[in-house]
């Protein structure tokens, strides 16, 4: 038989027999996905696309769409979906294999921003203070990813601009950009401003300033090695220096922070 295309409302019950009764030859399941998904659809960001179709095989078996369907069991809500039937068992060979666009290009063909400017910086910024404030490995959708970029808009914004002369491996990245967006929100103005100042300058305004050249030295040192939680480490010790230095004490020694100083809070920590 060729391959038919219906359109059909799936409903968490359908979604669950199907799942119970045809899905036995897919990939592992990526719980983290499935939450991304369901939260997606609870906040009525999914979209109908040519590329949200549950695919069977010729002999009834799931083809594609295994994360979907359990999206729609998870948030207990009917999403209407394409259908295709009687595909070829050695079609599932190309399934899924494009080239995967990437988060900003993502953000930018979709439409999803007030503004494509600082798209690639704003992504990495919201990450890296996901990766920092939410324990539990928490992924954002597209959606959900614009959502927090528009959150924090003025404050990436901010960075973007005041470190665009910024050298040095250690200091020119998505771990101190997102520390200072962090501390737009969190922080004096004028100190901000002059904090950003010295540290890209690497030239003090005037003595309270040297807490900044530390830092500054301390970042060059460290460079942008190591894993996540290493990067995690260097942005709470940013912010540990960013509150002090707002709070007019000084750090005669950098010292790792393992907790975060300022908080945004604009993500749930489910």
């Amino acid at each position: 038989l060729p391959m038919e295309i219906t359109k059909l409302k799936v409903t968490p019950s359908i979604a669950q027999e199907w799942l119970d009764t045809e899905n036995d030859i897919n990939r592992p399941i990526s719980k983290r996905n499935v939450n991304k998904f369901a939260n997606d659809l609870r906040a009525g960001r999914w979209r109908e696309t040519h590329q949200n179709i549950i695919a069977f095989f010729e002999d009834g078996k799931l083809a594609d769409g295994q994360h979907r369907l359990l999206a729609i069991v998870a948030a207990n809500m009917p999403f209407e979906l394409m259908i295709a039937t009687g595909l070829e068992r050695s079609a599932g060979s190309m399934i899924d294999q494009g080239r995967p666009r990437s988060v900003s290009d993502a953000l930018r063909i979709g439409g999803l921003l007030s503004s494509d400017k600082y798209t690639g910086y704003a992504v990495a910024i919201v990450k890296m203070i996901l990766s920092a404030e939410v324990t539990n490995n928490k992924t954002l959708s597209i959606s959900e990813t614009a959502q927090f970029i528009e959150v924090l808009r003025d404050g990436i914004e901010f960075v973007c601009g005041a470190t665009s002369a910024i050298q040095g491996s250690g200091i020119k990245n998505a771990v101190v950009r997102a520390a200072i967006t962090t501390g737009y929100y969190s922080i004096d103005k004028p100190k901000l401003e002059r904090f950003v100042r010295v540290l890209v300058s690497g030239m003090p305004e005037g003595p309270d300033d040297a807490i900044i050249i530390r830092l500054r030295n301390w970042l060059l040192i460290e460079g942008s090695n190591g894993g996540g939680s290493a990067r995690v480490v260097r942005y709470r010790t940013i912010l540990k220096i960013l509150k002090a230095y707002n709070d007019g004490e000084d750090k005669k020694i950098i010292r790792r922070a393992n907790e975060n100083a300022f908080i945004l809070g604009i993500f749930a920590d489910e």
